[in-house]
């Protein structure tokens, strides 16, 4: 899934969709059970259709809200009666186990809140990505450049730590130097201005 500065306008209004029916679902799940520490849920029919709702599009709203850069985590310490350690606790994958965790469901509201507000002030930025011709290229080169690292998680391969190291930093920076050079370079070829393009070169030197 793409981060949300990659996103254009449709794909925009389809996550800020996404996350206000999730956001209501939510509201409409706590608002019909019956919870307390440790205990289980007391669900009603309506809580019930909820419940199935939100897990179907759990996954789905957990990466909308990790690539609008919004944190669904909380730090949970163990009551003193019970002891133990400090515990992270992510709201969205968790979001049924929160009476558990005596963690207000507000908590989720707000994660919720906070990355429909970045897709909302992301609106306009995406509106103009979606007409500018450079947003599709650019998106291109990006996708060739990831593809190597795509190709070895295929085959079960971890390449998320070399992806983000220096050497794979500088790969991604050469195959991408390398791509846009060769965009460059065939856009001029079908317009006939490559042979201007060398003489000019040449002139250089």
């Amino acid at each position: 899934m793409k981060n949300y500065k990659k996103c254009n306008i449709f794909q925009n209004k389809s996550r800020i969709k996404i996350l206000n029916e999730y956001r209501a679902d939510v509201i409409n799940y706590f608002n019909n059970i019956r919870s307390s520490f440790i205990e289980d849920v007391e669900e009603n029919e309506i809580s019930k259709k909820a419940r199935m709702k939100i897990n179907l599009v759990n996954d789905q709203v957990y990466y909308i809200i990790y690539e609008a850069q919004i944190s669904s985590v909380i730090s949970w310490t163990p009551p003193p009666i019970i002891g133990g350690y400090v515990k992270n606790i992510d709201l969205v994958n968790n979001i049924f186990n929160l009476h558990i965790y005596q963690l207000n469901p507000n908590h989720l509201i707000d994660v919720i809140d906070r990355s429909i507000g970045k897709y909302q002030r992301d609106t306009i930025p995406s509106l103009f990505r979606t007409i500018n011709p450079l947003f599709y290229l650019f998106g291109i080169l990006n996708y060739i450049m990831e593809f190597p690292f795509r190709f070895l998680t295929e085959f079960g391969f971890k390449t998320e730590k070399f992806e983000n190291s220096l050497i794979g930093k500088i790969m991604k920076l050469f195959v991408f130097i390398f791509t846009f050079a060769a965009s460059f370079l065939t856009v001029f070829d079908l317009l006939g201005y490559l042979e201007d393009l060398k003489i000019f070169i040449e002139s250089l030197f």
